[in-house]
């Protein structure tokens, strides 16, 4: 039986007044898997064309992704429409947890591995920012740039490309996509959320 994901919810935000109310579809849904959150989000170029085009009070100006636990709400990044491996990813079958991994994204991992290889910062930072709390996924990691240095591993691409070879779910690869991007526009003018998710105590959220 698959485990239902439909845990997160998309919410709407006045950031002047810290005014928050919960995205609802067409079709009253306002639970949905974090696949199904970016297929809706990545039509869109920000967080203002969503709102526009999807006739919301002007008043609001941000999008937030949180999913409740227990006794907190964690929140995620969200992503449009520049973010084209995640949007052609979260497409594809947007109800699926698992991917599919296609030619195109095998050939997109080898690129986030190379990336990982020739800046020892950014598997610092992905830690840091909690995109590799999973132990398990860590220690892999590890294994693999140990051997890098040790002169034990000669592909480095293929080792990464096994590595993720079990990598079936979504949210664990779309969290090195969205570490990676912020990584790289530390230095730049555009926002930047202060973590990819964090955990902070339960709000009361409207409708």
């Amino acid at each position: 039986m698959v485990k239902d994901n439909k845990k997160y919810n998309l919410v709407i935000v006045d950031s002047e007044t810290g005014d928050k109310k919960i995205y609802v579809d067409k079709k009253g849904e306002y639970k949905f898997s974090l696949r199904e959150i970016d297929a809706l989000t990545t039509e869109y170029e920000s967080p203002k064309d969503f709102i526009l085009h999807k006739g919301i009070d002007s008043k609001y100006d941000n999008l937030e992704i949180i999913k409740h636990n227990k006794s907190y709400v964690k929140y995620f990044t969200p992503i449009f429409g520049e973010n084209e491996f995640l949007k052609k990813l979260s497409h594809d079958n947007p109800q699926r947890r698992e991917i599919v991994q296609s030619d195109d994204f095998k050939s997109e991992i080898g690129k986030i591995g190379n990336e990982l290889k020739n800046d020892e910062g950014l598997f610092d930072y992905l830690i840091k920012k909690g995109v590799l709390s999973n132990q398990n996924l860590a220690d892999k990691f590890n294994d693999v740039f140990s051997g890098l240095k040790s002169g034990c591993i000669d592909n480095f691409n293929d080792e990464i490309k096994n590595l993720f070879s079990g990598f079936k779910n979504y949210e664990i690869v779309r969290g090195l996509v969205v570490g990676i991007s912020e990584y790289r526009n530390l230095d730049s003018d555009k926002y930047i959320q202060d973590s990819l998710f964090e955990n902070k105590p339960k709000q009361k959220i409207k409708a």
